[in-house]
């Protein structure tokens, strides 16, 4: 579908609503406090600020009663929790026969362009057996009418299954989710690249392009790295980010935030001789991405393409008053073909996921996300057309759409006992994912055996050390990877996957 225009932000409607967010309470038209209530408020309290607020608190204390401070999370304000309605207290007992906690709602969004949510989803803790599948938690979607939709149930932090519900209390698509199991060892060889923490690398014909701190490099082969600073600037309170064109490799792109947040690039086309400033001025501005001929990156919250560095043209154009774009992935295979995750500016939400196979000139979207609670952070397309992205739990989860089907798989990713966080996700060519652990081990999934091969990290990268981070493929058989400890590349045979699969 083509993206309409945006929103006027300046309607009453979109004042109320960001009013809404701030306070971290969301409604929609399917989820509204009494219509001659509603509009009887807002009859006399637009007015003013204070009156406005006033209103929003006298609707929803009647209908949603109070929290309880154990059940408050600390990154989202929230002001009350809703109480349940009939249609899922009935589905939650056939789950359970002990009381259920609601722990948090986040508003969901299905499509783009949309003011209000098309479903809630409610992360309710509690005793289940789903299907014979024990658990302690679960991720309950609820749409229109207050009907349940999808959900997950977890144990111990693990998804262990998904399902759809029909007609209320009917389940379908049930799937139980594998945990990952024990990987096998991938056999292979690090070698060293340098000892220097880097804050990007790319690789762009003979050479490689990477960035420490506020200054950037040239790599040739293994030979040393000899730092440059920025061509404006300090480099001492800059942080670089640089990359090269692949099929146009003397061509980079070298790009400076500062300590305010903002960026200002310059554009060389002789391997950093000399420098020219982009015309974009100063910018917020991150997930550079070159392939191909060309960048893309999110530039003040849109999704924007360049074939020389210096001009940029908006292919996911965003409502800034309330989105911007969290993440996005391009085919290694298909540069047209992109997918990008958005997510709400105010308050907290699950935004929907959209694709193109047209280079941005429209977007869809891609249907039933899994619901586990939070938005992805991190998407990779694979060569055939499929997408990947990782879900910041606190054991994190993989989840991949497949074209083919229409359908999507939860995969329950490898994790080290002293990791903390998210990771980092990336595809080989061939349609391998690459999964950065926190703890240190890179992880392959590969679609062939469909399963978990761990690479170990070198042995001058602590046990306790922080996710590979930059990361990239390199080919089918080689990784790059970063630590605080400096940066590797690790190539193992292509026989290595089916010989131990």
């Amino acid at each position: 579908m083509s993206l309409p225009p945006e929103h006027d932000s300046g309607s009453i409607g979109e004042a109320l609503d960001r009013a809404f967010d701030r306070m971290g309470v969301y409604w929609t038209g399917q989820w509204p406090p009494r219509q001659d209530h509603f509009r009887h408020w807002l009859k006399w309290t637009v007015s003013g600020t204070a009156a406005c607020a006033a209103g929003i608190a006298a609707l929803f204390i009647p209908w949603m009663p109070p929290l309880h401070r154990q059940q408050v999370t600390v990154t989202v304000p929230v002001a009350s929790r809703p109480a349940l309605p009939q249609t899922i207290r009935n589905l939650l007992r056939i789950f359970s026969a002990r009381q259920v906690a609601v722990q948090s709602m986040v508003p969901v969004y299905t499509s783009y362009p949309v003011v209000s949510p098309s479903a809630h989803s409610f992360n309710l803790s509690g005793t289940y057996t789903i299907a014979g599948v024990p658990g302690t938690e679960l991720a309950l979607v609820v749409g229109q009418h207050h009907q349940p939709k999808s959900g997950v149930l977890f144990a111990g932090n693990r998804p262990v299954l998904s399902f759809r519900v029909e007609r209320a209390s009917t389940l379908a698509a049930v799937q139980r989710i594998q945990p990952a199991g024990a990987p096998k060892l991938l056999a292979g060889k690090w070698l060293v690249g340098g000892t220097s923490q880097l804050n990007s690398f790319t690789a762009a014909g003979p050479w490689v392009y990477a960035s420490h701190r506020g200054y950037w490099t040239v790599l040739t082969g293994l030979a040393p790295a000899q730092w440059n600073p920025p061509p404006v600037g300090q480099a001492a309170s800059n942080t670089a980010t640089i990359a090269g064109l692949p099929a146009q490799a003397t061509h980079a792109l070298l790009v400076e935030e500062d300590s305010s947040g903002l960026s200002r690039g310059f554009v060389s086309d002789n391997q950093g001789r000399s420098w020219t400033p982009w015309t974009l001025g100063r910018v917020t501005f991150s997930h550079l991405v070159a392939m191909y001929h060309q960048y893309w990156a999110i530039v003040n919250g849109s999704l924007r393409e360049s074939t020389n560095g210096s001009t940029w043209t908006t292919i996911l154009g965003v409502n800034h008053a309330r989105w911007k774009v969290q993440d996005f992935a391009v085919n290694p295979q298909d540069p047209n073909t992109l997918v990008a995750s958005l997510v709400p500016i105010a308050g907290s939400g699950i935004g929907p996921v959209l694709t193109t196979a047209n280079g941005g000139q429209s977007w869809t979207e891609i249907p039933n996300f899994p619901n586990l609670g939070v938005a992805p952070n991190d998407l990779a397309v694979l060569s055939n057309g499929d997408m990947a992205a990782l879900v910041p739990l606190a054991k994190p989860v993989l989840v991949e759409y497949h074209q083919m089907s229409q359908s999507w798989q939860i995969i329950s990713v490898p994790r080290q006992a002293m990791g903390l966080g998210t990771g980092q996700l990336t595809a080989a060519p061939n349609g391998n994912l690459v999964y950065a652990a926190p703890g240190g081990n890179i992880y392959l999934w590969s679609g062939g055996p469909h399963a978990w091969h761990v690479i170990v990290p070198p042995t001058q990268t602590p046990l306790n050390a922080n996710s590979a981070s930059p990361l990239e493929a390199i080919g089918n058989n080689q990784i790059m990877a970063g630590y605080q400890s400096g940066w590797y590349y690790f190539s193992f045979p292509a026989t290595a996957l089916t010989s131990q699969a």
